[in-house]
């Protein structure tokens, strides 16, 4: 007798190894040759996916948002070749970016605006007339102060009953922690020939501490971001 050959059921998509062998040319899964009702599915969704603009990057294990900004923010001016780019950002603590792209120039003057009179505290910074900078006016200590008391009233709301309760007062004390302005704004404060880490608010508040009235931040690239 004669064994029956096997045939396989998908070959890879580079090689042309069939899938009961290991690839090691490429290790690309393997493409089927007949598409069940499941994998139509999902093709069809990553076909989709693939047709929205900007370009997927690194997520990191946060509850999602929708959309919302990143804002490349510095005390020091930042030269245009160091802006960063759509491809070479990291999503930092408690933040999640599944892709992004640049905010169209005719916009800029619009979301800085609100950055100023919506996202930071109110009456801590005014635009300068370049429109892509702003000045420290003070209030920081003010804020602060109101900052750490709301940090200790949700400490006090944690117990032993509900400490480890999934997104429990515990849970809401590590967020307003990281993330002091409450916003999905995200901001790149520390960056290197256009590369950078976007993070909550934290890291731009503590730099917003350390500036004397009259100091300035200057703005880099801003994107849009999907999480």
């Amino acid at each position: 007798r004669h064994e029956k050959i096997r045939q396989p059921s998908a070959i890879c998509a580079k090689s042309g190894i069939p899938d009961f062998f290991t690839c090691h040319t490429c290790l690309t899964p393997p493409v089927p040759v007949v598409l069940n009702g499941i994998e139509k599915i999902s093709r069809t969704r990553e076909a989709k996916r693939l047709q929205t603009k900007g370009k997927r990057i690194r997520n990191s294990n946060i509850s999602r948002t929708m959309h919302s900004l990143i804002f490349q923010i510095s005390n020091c001016p930042i030269a245009e070749d160091n802006y960063i780019g759509i491809d070479h950002v990291e999503a930092g603590e408690m933040a999640s970016i599944d892709y992004c792209d640049e905010v169209e120039k005719s916009e800029r003057k619009s979301v800085i605006n609100n950055l100023v009179n919506r996202t930071l505290p109110a009456s801590m910074f005014t635009i300068n007339p370049d429109g892509e900078s702003l000045t420290y006016r003070g209030g920081f200590t003010e804020w602060c102060r109101q900052y750490v008391r709301s940090l200790h009233d949700k400490a006090m709301a944690i117990n032993e009953a509900n400490v480890f309760k999934y997104i429990g007062p515990a849970f809401q004390l590590q967020k307003a922690i990281v993330n002091p302005l409450a916003t999905d704004i995200l901001f790149v404060t520390d960056f290197t020939e256009g590369m950078g880490t976007a993070e909550r608010s934290r890291q731009l508040m503590r730099i917003i501490g350390e500036l004397q009235i009259g100091a300035k931040l200057y703005i880099g690239a801003i994107l849009n971001y999907h999480g």
